[in-house]
């Protein structure tokens, strides 16, 4: 207990972290609010993956277009017209501080666009290929990641099998080629750890592989791509591939509403695989696409009651459930822009080779067996320097129903609200719908949710959100309709530019079979050096009550971190102490090689620490390793099952080399 506290007093009094990458520091806060950190396995990586490019290569306000903006998640098409008609009225952008003069943006939106946007003066090359419009740019990278310890499922028995089929390993690769402003080209492969690395079955090696050829700016054809590639149309009750449908994001921001995108990330699920076009005719916007895409559900009597969507195809038990399922998808999106305004009408059909049938069990008693289906969805838009309003209604050939409305009011630039009322039938079942929602997917609920952001002084920012909802029927292993709320509350104060503080507060309760109450508490200090050294610390707490029982968990952890000269290179340093139930468990957010995310969960008693190194050899050549390491102090092994090691720690080494040309 004495070597407990003294490492806290260190923690605080001498502070450790020396992060000096606003990269990673914003990537951390999204992230952490996205995913509402109390999920591991938070999956969308396609948006991370964008908003990491984002970060790593900000958009030069001076020479970007409609498109390029419409890349930035939290920015409506209102917003982004604003920022291009400010530009065309004075000529150029001279500092990110004009922004502030555009009534459009927030604090909030301001706060988040200095790291996704840069002004710069064209070099006479660059100058050269924006007239020319005629250039090459090619990405290359590969990431490789093994553990140290052994986990039981890679060990052979005395039949010379094991439980994986492959190797402890990770590794992927992958290649993007930008030719002028109209022809762009990718691919990336991937094999997980313990799946086998085998040439035969298509599977080239690899056991997902995923490519597309972009075609741009032609005329009336805005975009084509074929291949695989991603939809997002206004707030995803119907389309919405790898794109955020958390808390933050849609509490806070009227985003960009209809996006047609190829698909970049390793995620084997959540993404269309065919072709697809996207037409301009004056104000009218026209979006074809067909997929044709296998996917992997357990198949039994010629029919499926669930897709798998872990991507994992390790044991012989996950290999036969691989692309059982083939899906047949068009979909089609008309879209009309004027001025302010923005309507919508989005249809979707598909079929399956296999019969859809739920398993049996009272949860599921109001979805049907079927092995086709067709939705229309219909979504309006309306954004001034004031207000704004968006709504969808999504239903399908039965007229079950999704309907969400959402107003943000604006006041003021340092303070704005936003409203947001969801009712989805129990009914409703859309496969590739993604949007704001308690529940896991966009069915059986209903709610309304209220945000604020305030910051009546320079150096106060305050959030607030409340959300209340209601599960129309019955969900898994509950015998009663049930419901809940949530509030957060955060406060971030920054009485001077290199001192931050920052407070957050998280409570949830749910009245199901057993009323359950969870809290969380955060603290957090950073203080920053210089543009090279910077320190914080991080508190968190975390309780769970239900029934008769009390549970409660801490997370402490200090950061250290260095960029070098002429940011040549970076460091960064966790280290962390624990003791949490399994109940209680808290997440945080890791640094970690480019296009990997790390947000592990941290429960029983123990330690955790990590050394992230990059390091930039040219423009054109670098890379970038992490090893991590966690070890149990109340325990003797780790992990369960499969994945049991008879040491009571886990070593993880992450390596990545990237090459630019």
């Amino acid at each position: 207990m004495l070597r407990f506290w003294s490492i806290v007093v260190i923690c605080f009094v001498v502070p450790l972290r020396i992060v000096a990458q606003d990269v990673e520091a914003i990537m951390s806060e999204i992230i952490e609010e996205v995913s509402n950190s109390d999920d591991e396995n938070f999956s969308e990586s396609f948006a991370l993956e964008m908003l990491e490019d984002l970060l790593q290569n900000p958009i030069n306000l001076n020479t970007c277009s409609f498109e390029d903006l419409k890349n930035i998640p939290f920015l409506s098409d209102y917003q982004i017209n604003a920022i291009l008609e400010y530009r065309i009225e004075n000529f150029r952008f001279y500092s990110l501080g004009e922004l502030k003069g555009i009534e459009a943006l927030s604090q909030k939106e301001l706060k988040y666009l200095k790291y996704v946007l840069t002004i710069s003066d064209l070099s006479s090359k660059e100058k050269q290929n924006v007239k020319k419009k005629n250039y090459v740019s090619q990405t290359f990278s590969t990431t490789f990641k093994t553990v140290f310890e052994i986990p039981k499922g890679y060990k052979k028995d005395s039949l010379g099998n094991s439980a994986f089929l492959g190797s402890p390993q990770y590794l992927s690769v992958r290649y993007r080629c930008k030719i002028s402003d109209k022809l762009s080209f990718g691919f990336a492969s991937e094999k997980d750890p313990g799946e086998a690395f085998e040439i035969k079955n298509k599977k080239y090696g690899f056991d997902f592989n995923s490519g597309y050829i972009k075609i741009a700016n032609c005329g009336f054809l805005e975009k084509l791509i074929i291949g695989d590639f991603a939809v997002k149309v206004s707030e995803g009750l119907l389309y919405s591939n790898g794109y955020f449908g958390g808390k933050f994001l849609t509490g806070s921001f009227l985003g960009a509403s209809n996006v047609l995108k190829e698909y970049t990330s390793l995620n084997e699920v959540n993404f269309f695989r065919g072709t697809a076009a996207l037409i301009r005719f004056k104000r009218f916007f026209l979006t074809t696409f067909f997929s044709r895409n296998y996917l992997d559900a357990k198949v039994l009597d010629d029919s499926f009651s669930a897709f798998k969507l872990d991507g994992y195809h390790r044991t012989e038990s996950e290999k036969q459930k691989e692309n059982t399922v083939l899906r047949n998808l068009v979909g089609m999106v008309m879209t009309y822009n004027y001025k302010k305004t923005r309507i919508s009408a989005a249809y979707q059909f598909y079929n399956f080779n296999k019969e859809f049938c739920p398993e049996d069990n009272l949860s599921n008693v109001n979805y049907y067996r079927h092995k086709k289906n067709s939705f229309l969805s219909l979504s309006y838009e309306y954004a001034s320097k004031l207000c704004g309003f968006k709504t969808e209604v999504s239903v399908d050939k039965n007229f079950n129903h999704a309907v969400l409305g959402m107003l943000l009011f604006k006041p003021v630039n340092f303070l704005n609200f936003s409203f947001l009322y969801r009712n989805y039938s129990k009914k409703y079942l859309c496969f590739t719908a993604n949007s704001f929602a308690e529940n896991s997917k966009v069915s059986n609920e209903d709610g309304l949710f209220f945000s604020s952001s305030f910051s009546p002084f320079k150096f106060l920012t305050i959030d607030l959100w409340a959300d209340v909802f209601r599960f129309l029927w019955l969900k898994p292993n509950l015998l009663k309709p049930s419901s809940g709320y949530e509030l957060f509350c955060r406060a971030l104060i920054e009485p001077i530019r290199k001192f931050s503080i920052e407070l957050r507060y998280r409570q949830k309760i749910k009245d199901e079979e057993q009323k359950s109450k969870t809290e969380l508490f955060r603290l957090v200090f950073k203080y920053l050096i210089s543009n090279k050294l910077s320190f914080a610390n991080f508190v968190q707490l975390n309780t769970n009550s239900y029934s008769q029982t009390f549970e409660s968990g801490h997370l402490i952890y200090s950061d250290i971190g260095f960029k070098g000269l002429k940011e040549t290179f970076s460091v960064d340093l966790r280290y962390a102490l624990f003791s949490s139930p399994y109940i209680t468990r808290l997440y945080a957010y890791e640094s970690d090689v480019s296009y990997s995310f790390s947000f592990p969960s941290y429960y029983y008693k123990g330690v955790r620490y990590y050394l992230f190194f990059g390091y930039k050899f040219s423009k054109l050549f670098s890379v970038q390793l992490k090893l991590s390491r966690t070890r149990y102090l109340d325990r003797n092994s780790y992990s369960s099952g499969v994945n049991f090691v008879s040491k009571p720690s886990k070593t993880e080494l992450h390596f990545l080399l990237k090459l630019k040309f």
